[in-house]
């Protein structure tokens, strides 16, 4: 007889065991660690975290054991899975287990499973025995999905069905049935849920086939997007042998922070040369989109190969209110491996604007190559101008995408420092520069501070929005250009906004922000050098014109 305790832990057995011959013995446990078990029967596959309470009849030989077993886990984890307990009742007879009844369960969901299974499975061998174990599926449903990925917030839908597990250890057969008639998924991020979720897995021997549809639309849309999914996978003893799928999205309404619009692709993935292959067609239309600012070229030791189009077509925005607003077209086709891509074509916006010290730049042109060789990245090559006061000032960037090279320039030219100072604090590009900050240029940073605090709140981005602005800033001053009260004005901020009508004509207003002046008027680019002017507020009006002679 024998007794182990630690803590509240306890093994005890009683009987006789002798090698090679008879064996009669009772051994139980109560809370004692399934790992520690696990450990002493040399099983390593599976790991298993949790108290295990048991009780075992021991019979026979010990070359031939005889054994009735009843065992209990408490809530733990297996291979790292949560569940909240698990229950088995079995016998051991002549090498083979008779699973009469067994099930493990998360709450509220069990998965049970019954029939016979040879012993040198405990042991990792394999056995030319056959085996026929039934497992069956109960109260489970897609919400267990919440529990093992946060990708996935709500769930729902019945997942039904059974599978029966037959042949060999060595070479086993499965074949059964599990599906979804009617599921729903909501991703994490993504505001419009996958719905109607119908979904089967049909397991026939040694190869198994899923078929699948679903769809993803806005609310009460009247030919609401669609997705569905076929593929087949077989196998060979433990090995897979082969695998292909493809899922095809037709026009599904995809709203997430950085896409938002209709979709719709032809995915195909397929074991080629000892890798999965990737291929086919992204097609967007109709959409926004913007890159993620944790975008980057790590490389991903995947081994997946590419053969993948993708097409910006019709009306696509790529849009970021601190960074840009373009919209784009062209097609790019990434081929070679995730480690070493290889990529042609390029991606073109000719309709824009770009953003650069919270000053917003027209677009001329912007375009992103992709012709390097390991690595997503494009080469750039973007230039767009801004007038501010009486400068037009060009920005241009070009180069690899990580390491762009930036230029500012402007007419009547000015150095960086000058233009840099002239598009933050809007000081009309004053050249007499100080090492010192006086009354003026602390009034015109704060004036630059409040058009970022209304960038930040959204404020300015709305405004632009909703009325389709090609101009909108913050400035500080007197809308007045004849008000000689600087002293008072200096102190004044206000915001001003223009919309082009066409090409160089614009249409301007301008509101106090701490005062009740107003301003609205037009402007004219004749040219480089030479515009026209003309404002009316409640007390004055301007008409005029302005010449820039620089020497």
């Amino acid at each position: 007889q024998l007794t182990l305790q630690s803590g509240n832990s306890l093994l005890a057995a009683k009987g006789s065991y002798t090698v090679h011959g008879p064996v009669q013995m009772e051994v139980a446990a109560k809370n004692f660690p399934a790992k520690d078990l696990m450990q002493v029967t040399g099983q390593s596959q599976v790991q298993i975290d949790a108290p295990l309470d048991f009780m075992a009849e021991l019979n026979g030989t010990s070359d031939a054991i005889e054994a009735d077993v009843s065992a209990q886990l408490q809530s733990g984890t297996i291979n790292g899975v949560g569940f909240t307990n698990a229950f088995a009742l079995l016998n051991i007879r002549d090498g083979m287990i008779a699973l009469n009844q067994a099930y493990i369960a998360r709450d509220p969901y069990k998965i049970t499973a019954s029939g016979t299974i040879p012993v040198q499975a405990l042991s990792g061998g394999r056995s030319d025995e056959s085996m026929d174990v039934t497992v069956k599926l109960d109260h489970a449903g897609l919400d267990a999905l919440t529990f093992l990925t946060p990708v996935v917030t709500q769930a729902s839908g019945d997942i039904e069905g059974s599978v029966n597990l037959q042949g060999t250890l060595a070479n086993p057969q499965i074949t059964g049935n599990i599906g979804v008639q009617d599921g729903t998924i909501q991703f994490r991020d993504v505001s419009n849920p996958l719905q109607h979720i119908r979904a089967n897995v049909a397991f026939q021997g040694n190869h198994a086939s899923v078929t699948g549809t679903a769809v993803m639309d806005k609310k009460k849309a009247k030919w609401p997007g669609g997705i569905s999914l076929d593929g087949k996978v077989a196998w060979d003893g433990w090995k897979l042998t082969s695998y292909e799928g493809s899922l095809t999205a037709n026009h599904i309404w995809l709203d997430c922070p950085y896409y938002k619009g209709p979709l719709d692709a032809g995915i195909h993935i397929a074991q080629k040369e000892d890798m999965p292959v990737v291929s086919g067609t992204i097609q967007v239309q109709n959409a926004m989109l913007d890159i993620p600012l944790a975008f980057s070229d790590t490389t991903v030791d995947l081994p997946l190969g590419l053969d993948l189009n993708v097409t910006l077509g019709d009306k696509v925005r790529l849009y970021n209110p601190s960074l840009y607003d373009l919209m784009v077209h062209g097609t790019v086709h990434f081929q070679g491996t995730l480690e070493q891509p290889m990529s042609s074509g390029y991606f073109e916006a000719t309709k824009g604007s770009i953003q650069y010290l919270d000053t917003k730049f027209r677009l001329a042109q912007a375009k992103a190559s992709f012709t390097e060789n390991g690595t997503f990245l494009p080469y750039l090559d973007v230039e767009g101008m801004s007038r501010v006061g009486q400068y037009d000032v060009f920005l241009t960037l070009r180069g690899p995408a990580d390491q762009m090279d930036m230029i500012l320039r402007s007419d009547p030219p000015l150095t960086k420092a000058q233009i840099a100072s002239l598009i933050t604090l809007r000081n009309g590009g004053n050249k007499q520069q100080s090492s010192s900050m006086d009354g003026e240029d602390v009034n015109k940073l704060l004036g630059s501070g409040l058009r970022m605090t209304l960038n930040s709140l959204g404020i300015t981005q709305a405004l632009e929005n909703t009325l389709s602005l090609d101009m909108l800033t913050v400035t500080n001053g007197s809308l007045n250009l004849n008000d000689k009260n600087t002293d008072l004005s200096r102190n004044y901020y206000n915001i001003e906004m223009g919309k082009y009508l066409f090409n160089d004509f614009m249409v301007t207003a301008a509101f106090g922000l701490n005062h009740d002046d107003n301003r609205f008027g037009v402007q004219y680019h004749v040219g480089n050098r030479f515009n026209l002017n003309a404002w009316k507020s409640e007390d004055d009006s301007f008409a005029g014109a302005f010449y820039k002679y620089s020497f």
